[in-house]
C-alpha cells in the first residue's frame, strides 16, 4: 500500500503560535497529530513531548 501525506500550520487569528505536533513514521506507516490544545501552558511542549513519544 502507498499513500502521501501533507501537513500545513495556521496559527489562525486567535493566537501567536502554534501548539500543535505532527510525526511521521514511513517505515511502520505511522502518523501522529497532537493537538496542543491551546492557550493552556506549554502546549506546545506536551504535544511535541507526545509525538516524540508514541514515534520511538
Amino acid at each position: 500500500m502507498s499513500f502521501e501525506f501533507f501537513h500545513a500550520v495556521d496559527t489562525g487569528r486567535a493566537r501567536a503560535n502554534n501548539e500543535d505536533s505532527v510525526a511521521v513514521d514511513d517505515a511502520n506507516a505511522l502518523c501522529v497529530l497532537a493537538d496542543g490544545m491551546g492557550g493552556y501552558n506549554a502546549g506546545e511542549v506536551a504535544s511535541g513531548m507526545a509525538t516524540s513519544f508514541i514515534r520511538n
